[in-house]
């Protein structure tokens, strides 16, 4: 993506204003990973790019097909050059790097994003990896390949799309242009509610926004002469961009119509600034901001995998100094991958010919394939670490034995086949455990007690969907699903029901690792806080008057990050943060929630569970109990952990 050579501009005429245009994309996406304030809508810049992208790879096809000149050898030896040699050093230097610093199972995710991103595919990886048992993007090295991914695949078909219409008018040609982006951004605005991640990382969805400097590129439009009429043009579209840069947040739809004030500010700058000039242009084409547009294909690869595998290592997060010196390292690098790297590849003069190119090229891809392969193979070579480490690091993996199969299931599915039975095999099911994913964590507390007891229960629990009738959630397949397990909870056989979830996320409080970036975003919702209380009561009501006991489960720790990756860090890299929060600040967090826990349990004489006084039996709350953690990840316990918590249940089941 944001490497196009220097000459590729509209006619071969180099734009240094386009280069600048680069700088203005690329700090703020580096700017935003780093969370540094207020650029909390940095991620903007990667949409910048893909509008430049656009404009500067159809204006060299578009200009070679109408001057009979283009070939398609020719054009994929150009964008060799200026991808592999940049992508293929970083991804040998973060292979090493992650080898030394990820955990065996870390190790093995990245081995098959490698592969993904050998393969240009990596935007179907980390479309097909997310789901909500997903882990952070920060634990990604390799996530921002998946733009890459996108522009490839762009280059794949685009060179044939524009071939087939080349004979056509140009009026023609931007109907059809037109037409396209204009069906592509319909998909992404829908997309954003409909399938939020596949319109994020899919080209379909992010088409129209290459196809804007397609439309630039192919119509040359006319400048206004008016010099006050382009300055203006221009101005309105930095302030497009930084309007995105500065008042998006990661909480905020994209791309769908979000995405249009960046992409739009980008196309009139471009626009602006053809043929005739403007203060912004001319400010662009500045020396110092040409030359990060210059380092800015570098300055991309580079600065994810420094932030991330920077993070693995700090487990309280990094300091501000630290971050400096990320964004240091970042540049650094870049300059030097530009240098050392990418020069020596470029232009007519290389002294690499075509056909040791292609061939080094091929070799690059199997030696990653090779890489990922070796790497899945050894089971991401556990044997780094002592046992004690991997003791700690198995709780990852601790999960209960139901989820596979019996978390997540629709409404339709419920009605056919039911809810999974747990405790004794031969009991019929008197009680059941209704919510979200914490519900699904907690099963084997009350499946170790209702085994122990000859009692069985069912299991209802959907990511997301707190068990809060007719109260519009999050995913909107959640009121459908709570339904369908209301039915069944109100059948004869079922006298006790238990009610479970992340409350303080049903209540719209902000998560506890909410992006530094975001924290003037990140307050509680007095709306959503307003529906969950009604919301409870009225799941509490509807459920005594059809005579179930009813018994609410506390709220649980919630931590950053990883509780047992966290607590491997710790001991691998010698670090000694407490990353356990303490009591009084689990009780300031959860105090709304457990205002409203109180209200109900007065209310409707409901029985809650509070778990703070054995998760948070001291000061601090517990991570680890007998060289084991209680969490298999930042707030779902494990098998280990729930297990621990069934003597609170006694006399309840």
């Amino acid at each position: 993506m944001l490497n196009q050579n220097r000459a590729e501009a509209a006619g071969g005429h180099y734009r240094a204003d386009i280069d600048g245009l680069r700088t203005v994309a690329v700090l703020p996406v580096v700017f935003y990973h780093f969370n540094v304030w207020p650029f909390r809508g940095g991620f903007v810049g990667v949409d910048v790019f893909f509008v430049i992208s656009g404009y500067l790879i159809t204006s060299l096809i578009w200009s070679e097909m109408q001057a009979g000149t283009f070939s398609v050898l020719s054009f994929y030896e150009r964008r060799i050059r200026r991808i592999f040699p940049a992508l293929f050093a970083m991804m040998a230097g973060v292979s090493i790097a992650s080898a030394v610093i990820l955990f065996p199972h870390e190790l093995e995710r990245f081995a098959i994003s490698l592969l993904a991103t050998a393969g240009f595919v990596s935007n179907f990886h980390f479309w097909g990896e997310s789901g909500y048992w997903a882990v952070d993007a920060a634990e990604k090295p390799l996530l921002h390949t998946w733009s890459l991914a996108v522009e490839e695949q762009f280059y794949l078909f685009f060179p044939g799309f524009l071939y087939l219409l080349r004979r056509q008018s140009v009026r023609r040609v931007l109907w059809v242009l037109g037409g396209t982006l204009v069906i592509s951004l319909a998909l992404s605005i829908v997309g954003v509610y409909c399938a939020p991640i596949s319109t994020f990382y899919l080209l379909p969805t992010r088409f129209w926004e290459l196809l804007i400097g397609g439309v630039l590129a192919v119509g040359r439009f006319q400048t206004p002469k008016s010099a006050a009429l382009r300055n203006a043009l221009a101005a309105l579209g930095l302030a497009l961009i930084a309007w995105s840069v500065f008042t998006l947040t990661s909480g905020s739809p994209f791309p769908g119509a979000n995405a249009i004030p960046p992409c739009l500010g980008t196309a009139l700058i471009i626009f602006a600034g053809s043929g005739r000039t403007t203060a912004v242009n001319s400010a662009l084409a500045l020396r110092a901001l040409v030359f990060i547009g210059l380092v800015s294909y570098s300055l991309y690869l580079w600065h994810w995998p420094i932030y991330v595998l920077l993070n693995q290592v700090r487990p309280d997060g990094l300091t501000a100094l630290e971050t400096a010196l990320g964004i240091a390292a970042s540049v650094g690098l870049a300059v030097l991958s530009w240098r050392y790297v990418e020069q020596p590849f470029r232009g007519r003069r290389s002294a690499i010919g075509r056909k040791p190119l292609f061939v080094l090229s091929g070799g690059a891809v199997a030696a990653a394939a090779l890489i990922a392969v070796a790497l899945t193979a050894a089971k991401g070579l556990p044997q780094r670490y002592d046992s004690v480490t991997r003791k700690i690091l198995a709780e990852v993996d601790d999960q209960e034995p139901l989820r596979a199969h019996c978390f997540d299931r629709s409404a339709a599915k419920i009605a056919k086949v039911g809810l999974c039975k747990f405790g004794a095999t031969n009991a019929r099911p008197t009680f059941l455990l209704w919510g979200d994913s914490h519900a699904d964590a907690m099963a084997p507390a009350l499946w170790k007690l209702a085994a122990s007891h000859g009692n069985a229960g069912l299991l209802g629990a959907h990511g997301h969907c707190a068990p809060l009738l007719d109260v519009p959630l999050s995913d909107p397949t959640c009121q459908p699903f709570n339904r369908a397990v209301a039915r069944i909870a109100l059948a004869k056989n079922i006298r006790t029901v238990f009610l479970d979830a992340l409350w303080t996320a049903a209540a719209g409080e902000p998560a506890v690792d909410a992006r530094p970036s975001d924290q003037s975003a990140a307050s509680a919702d007095p709306e959503k806080q307003d529906q969950f209380a009604r919301g409870l009561m009225r799941t509490v009501a509807v459920l005594k008057a059809a005579g179930k006991t009813v018994v609410i489960i506390g709220p649980v720790t919630v931590f950053k990050r990883s509780v047992p990756e966290d607590l491997a860090r710790i001991r691998v890299w010698h670090s000694n943060p407490n990353i356990a929060p303490t009591r009084a600040a689990f009780l300031t967090r959860e105090a709304f929630v457990y205002a409203v826990l109180h209200r109900a349990a007065a209310r409707y004489a409901v029985t809650v569970v509070w778990l703070d006084k054995t998760l948070c039996p001291g000061a601090r709350c517990l991570t680890i109990v007998n060289g084991r953690p209680i969490y298999q990840d930042k707030s779902h316990l494990s098998v280990f952990g729930a297990e621990r918590l069934a003597p609170l249940f006694r006399g309840l089941i």
